[in-house]
């Protein structure tokens, strides 16, 4: 193998290997932001349903879906 051919080859890899890295850094900021999201809305529900921080998980999905599906 040449000398160009296996500079082109290593060219090749190194932008193979910078689309992964890019792909990676949006999964961690999507996976941060939802992450985020979550603790967020979590925080405004626990603020508006009256004792949510005695209920049990189940507790509380039943009251939200209630409250939700009437």
């Amino acid at each position: 193998m040449s000398t160009e051919q296996e500079i082109q080859q290593l060219q090749m890899l190194q932008q193979k290997h910078r689309e992964q890295i890019k792909e990676n850094r949006q999964k961690t900021l999507n996976r941060k932001n939802r992450t985020h999201r979550l603790i967020v809305r979590g925080v405004i529900a626990e603020g508006v349903v009256p004792d949510a921080d005695k209920m049990t998980d189940e507790e509380f999905q039943q009251f939200l879906y209630n409250a939700v599906h009437g």
